[in-house]
């Protein structure tokens, strides 16, 4: 009697990879696979030669991936290395000179898009806005961040306004003629005492 290890595993999880529900081992006596199902998600279960081969599978196209992204980042490597080495001393100083240059640049302009976001919070919290709105009022200056924030706040205020009227419309109430009342024959003789 042969037996065939079943493993049970979901379709891929968005990154490329199994997810593991549910591994069994059973004595599959027909060879076949089953297919089960759970409401949206469909899962099938693999024989142990069809699981070692999807896996054998993605872990070449993920091999063969990051090969490619090597061979590219040594090509340019190699490239600007090359450029460099026909490069005089004088050359290759202004070279690193210009590269640290980007970086710095690179750098600081990150920096300054984090200060100004920083700023953005800062102005949202003490005008009582919500701060999860920072990063689409953040300007690439300060002065663009502050008139962002200004436009923010006078269409947060018109919205929120139309918000409260909204909820404050209703129906009119009706008219009574007084039959319907309810109320204490005592509190009846007060008013009626109050008008004579």
């Amino acid at each position: 009697m042969a037996e065939n290890n079943n493993a049970t595993f979901e379709g891929s999880n968005g990154t490329g990879g199994i997810q593991p529900t549910q591994v069994t081992d059973a004595n599959n006596q027909s060879g076949q696979n089953n297919v089960q199902t759970d409401g949206a998600n469909t899962a099938k279960t693999y024989t142990e030669a069809e699981f070692i081969s999807e896996v054998d599978r993605r872990v070449s196209q993920a091999q063969a991936k990051w090969a490619a992204e090597l061979d590219k980042k040594l090509n340019t490597a190699r490239s600007e290395g090359e450029k460099l080495a026909k490069m005089s001393a004088d050359e290759r100083a202004k070279a690193k000179f210009e590269t640290d240059k980007k970086e710095f640049e690179s750098e600081r302009a990150k920096y300054e898009a984090e200060r100004l976001e920083f700023e953005a919070v800062k102005q949202l919290s003490e005008n009582k806005l919500p701060v999860s709105f920072a990063k689409m009022c953040t300007g690439k200056s300060a002065e663009e961040t502050k008139a962002n924030i200004e436009t923010f706040k006078t269409a947060w205020g018109e919205a929120l306004q139309s918000a409260v009227n909204d909820r404050m419309r209703g129906t009119t109430p009706k008219a009574g003629n007084g039959e319907n009342i309810n109320v204490s024959s005592g509190f009846v003789d007060v008013i009626n005492e109050l008008h004579r």
